[in-house]
């Protein structure tokens, strides 16, 4: 392994813990608030006044989880692939030579880059357009809101081209499988 994949590697480790740990933050904002959307629907509910401050005073919660989930499922893209874990189709993969695989999964990747490149693109595009547009609820910029998709797009670039330069990362559960298969890693 060269040094510049070495370091490399670990700069796209760093970028997905990083990732993760933005993701699980974003599911925090998700739990809370859910639980007090529904708390504040039972508990204003039974209180008597305006209706119109009971709809302001749950609009802003709705819109945080919207956007927190927005955020949550598209930076997930790009540690889904690079860990392996979307869906796909592998009936080629069993009649296919491991050579033929190879190639397979090259063009699969080099074809989703296609997409990941698109989202860069037009999700800067997105994002700049709308900057000066303010969500009803929270006051944030929807441009902000948009910024996502470049991100996104640009993590999962770096994870396709990591794919295809230097093949998956193993994970940890890939490891573990192979530990506790019968003549397996010691």
């Amino acid at each position: 392994m060269s040094h510049f994949e070495t370091a490399s590697r670990r700069v796209l480790d760093r970028v997905e813990r990083l990732t993760c740990l933005l993701m699980a933050l974003l599911m925090a904002v998700l739990v809370v608030g859910v639980n007090f959307q529904v708390a504040a629907r039972f508990w204003l509910s039974y209180s008597t006044g305006e209706g119109q401050q009971i709809v302001q005073l749950l609009a802003w919660g709705q819109e945080l989880v919207q956007y927190a989930f927005l955020w949550m499922v598209f930076l997930g893209v790009g540690v889904g692939v690079r860990r392996g874990l979307h869906l796909r189709i592998d009936l080629l993969e069993g009649v296919l030579s491991p050579a033929a695989r190879r190639r397979l999964g090259v063009l699969i990747d080099a074809t989703c880059m296609i997409l990941a490149a698109v989202f860069v693109v037009a999700g800067a595009v997105i994002a700049w357009r709308t900057r000066l547009h303010v969500s009803p609820a929270l006051g944030l910029s929807i441009g902000l809101v948009y910024l996502v998709f470049p991100l996104s797009g640009l993590s999962l670039l770096a994870f396709l081209l990591e794919a295809i330069v230097w093949g998956r990362p193993a994970n940890e559960t890939e490891t573990q499988e192979a530990s506790d298969a019968p003549g397996g890693a010691d």
